[in-house]
């Protein structure tokens, strides 16, 4: 047979040689055929637990498309071969798929596409997880998968045109090239020498798509050879663990929970969050031998399924070990999920974890702090739960403090918030004057951005620490607390963030590109804020010139030092920011309201600034107005600030 194969839009034959390589590859284990799309109707497949999810992503999905396209319904060959389908067959038409899941999957919701709209197709196959639900991972790469066809087709509008062709897709053609297509298939013989599935599966992976550690893991778990005799108490066992994996990833798929625990939402895609928590056990394990992450640098990013079959094969106990690391593993999440339910815990560790880094590998998911907090609690495990709890959260602290002080901080930034702190005690008032010296432009007390944003952030947490008090005990309470809203990192980490300017550095002259109405609106703001300054009067013929005449004024008497102090800045999502550019408060105001309502997430801190929510609490008692940020305004934020920094201070202690 004449067979050419199609990879990625490229064409090839399929040589005598590449035959014969094909049959070496497969020994005498397996029965090589070639089979047309047809030949599979009517066939039941079945994907096992030790194999990874559908992870195509629109690259290969699209790479797939194009080459059915590419089949040439006019060609003399017989077929067009893609890549091989490796099955053992269970009884009858019901086979077990070794390797070919994503291949095959993709095909089948290509074909039930075309059978919805319309298209008179006459094979069709069954594909089924031997779990009892489709994962959420997975089904987020099958939804995605759904709508590169949908797009590729242009269902939805008939003149869409199609990626970089920019061509439409003649479907009935398309139809009838899925019939010139051809598989590698590769049948286990009944020889009475059958090997691992699971081992089939590894070799044959090795050099693809690499599975993640979460994956690699599942498979030693479930692995028939590291469980005596497979007996029923085995197979239940196994049961048990497959059903309380599926439990831990349903409770790392609440974004609230995760995003707690993970800051790098780009991550989510690459790798299963389980990953998270058998990382964070293997991470324990190592470190409570006193091994080095290097004694696994060939692979680090395999660290911690290294680290798990390193512990099973050392252990002359197979089914016990696999067991105590399962259970392990289980009690890693219950801790996880034990500091997400304490309202303390969940806002501090939130915040830990949006300002320390990763390591070990770019497949890493644990922050290193997070890290190093949890294996000094799973070194004590004999401590009651409260006082655990409570080591935790001094732990925390001590990080955070760490962090912000110790970080990338300007050791002068220390010592003045130090030496006010003392002062404050001492006095019993506020020492804030150093707040103003804390810059934007590196200038001042903090030479490092990051740490900047890492203060604003934590600006907006502290008000749900503020409400805790040290000596709470009263469950009560606690339970009640268990219901107050708490911050959102699934949102804040979900978003991109800038540092803003409450009042603007400097005004653009030029309104020539607004509408009479807007520049008529800029001008009235113009107005109040030169009579709130006590401005000159704005001259000028018509709209634009007068504004030009107040930028002048305004970029003239605007202090730099004033404008980058932290008290005039604050964390805003980049979209709002970038909607009314170098605008005024009152402009700002209205925006940010208007966002708030509209259910844009704003961070609180953000949203009281706005609202002079500090000014009634810290200030003067002077009237205050909507329209400007004045220096009143400015000395409230900064007395808010100051008391963040001094709490933080505390934690040092």
């Amino acid at each position: 047979m004449d067979l050419k194969v199609m990879l990625s839009g490229k064409e090839q034959f399929l040589t005598d040689e590449q035959k014969q390589k094909i049959k070496q590859i497969c020994e005498e284990k397996y029965l090589l055929e070639f089979k047309k799309i047809e030949d599979l109707d009517n066939l039941t497949f079945e994907i096992k637990d030790y194999q990874r999810g559908y992870r195509w992503t629109n690259i290969e999905v699209e790479a797939l498309l194009e080459d059915i396209e590419g089949v040439n319904i006019d060609d003399t060959s017989e077929g067009y071969c893609l890549q091989p389908i490796v099955v053992r067959r269970v009884k009858g038409n019901e086979f077990e798929l070794i390797d070919g899941q994503q291949r095959l999957t993709t095909l089948d919701l290509i074909i039930q596409e075309l059978k919805i709209n319309g298209h008179n197709i006459e094979f069709s196959w069954k594909i089924k997880n031997s779990e009892t639900e489709v994962r959420p991972i997975d089904k987020y790469f099958i939804d995605n998968a759904k709508k590169v066809v949908d797009s590729f087709f242009c269902f939805k509008k008939e003149s869409k045109k199609r990626g970089k062709k920019n061509k439409n897709v003649d479907i009935s053609a398309f139809c009838q090239k899925l019939g010139k297509i051809f598989f590698i298939w590769y049948e286990e013989k009944d020889n009475g020498q059958s090997v691992l599935s699971e081992d089939i599966f590894r070799k044959l992976n090795e050099g693809k798509i690499a599975l993640t550690n979460a994956e690699l893991f599942k498979a030693l778990l479930l692995n028939p050879d590291n469980i005596k005799n497979m007996d029923k108490n085995a197979f239940r066992k196994q049961e048990q663990i497959a059903f309380e994996w599926d439990k831990i990833e349903a409770a790392l798929q609440n974004d609230d929970f995760w995003f707690f625990l993970c800051s790098n939402s780009e991550k989510d895609n690459e790798m299963m969050r389980i990953d998270y928590v058998i990382e964070l056990f293997a991470r324990t394990i190592v470190n409570q031998n006193k091994l080095e992450f290097g004694t696994y640098k060939p692979d680090k990013d395999r660290f911690s399924f290294l680290v798990i079959q390193k512990m099973i094969d050392d252990s002359q106990d197979k089914t016990k070990k696999v067991e105590e690391i399962w259970e392990a593993v289980v009690e890693v999440c219950n801790t996880l999920l034990t500091w997400y339910r304490d309202f303390e815990l969940y806002h501090l560790i939130g915040f830990l974890t949006s300002c320390t880094k990763q390591v070990i590998g770019s497949h890493s998911l644990v922050p290193e702090k997070i890290g190093e907090i949890y294996n000094e609690i799973a070194s004590n495990k004999n401590d009651e739960n409260d006082k655990s709890l409570g080591k935790v959260k001094k732990l925390v602290r001590k990080a955070i403090f760490s962090e912000i002080f110790n970080g990338q901080s300007d050791e002068r930034f220390k010592n003045a918030v130090d030496k006010a702190y003392k002062a404050s005690k001492n006095n019993k008032t506020k020492e804030v004057g150093f707040i103003s010296q804390i810059k934007y432009n590196g200038e001042g007390l903090i030479n490092s951005k990051n740490n900047l944003k890492n203060i604003l952030l934590f600006s907006n947490i502290y008000p749900y620490l503020a409400s805790i008090k040290e000596d709470e005990k009263n469950e009560e309470i606690k339970q009640k607390r268990k219901n107050v809203q708490r911050f959102s990192f699934s949102k804040f980490y979900n978003g991109k963030w800038d540092i803003e300017h409450i009042q603007p550095q400097t005004l653009n002259n030029d309104i020539s590109d607004l509408s009479e109405a807007d520049q008529k609106q800029k001008i009235e703001e113009a107005t109040i804020y030169a009579k709130n300054h006590e401005f000159p009067e704005i001259e000028g013929q018509n709209n634009k010139e007068k504004w030009k005449r107040f930028v002048e004024i305004y970029n003239a008497q605007t202090d730099d030092d004033e404008c980058n102090s932290i008290t005039n800045l604050v964390l805003l999502d980049s979209a709002t920011n970038r909607s009314y550019k170098n605008s005024f408060f009152s402009e700002k105001r209205r925006v940010i309201v208007s966002r708030d309502y509209e259910g844009v997430f704003v961070p609180p801190c953000t949203k009281n600034v706005f609202l002079k929510y500090f000014t009634d609490l810290f200030g003067d008692g002077n009237e205050s107005n909507n329209y400007d940020w004045t220096k009143n305004d400015s000395d409230a934020y900064g007395l808010y600030l100051a008391d963040i920094l001094f709490k933080i201070r505390e934690w040092g202690s």
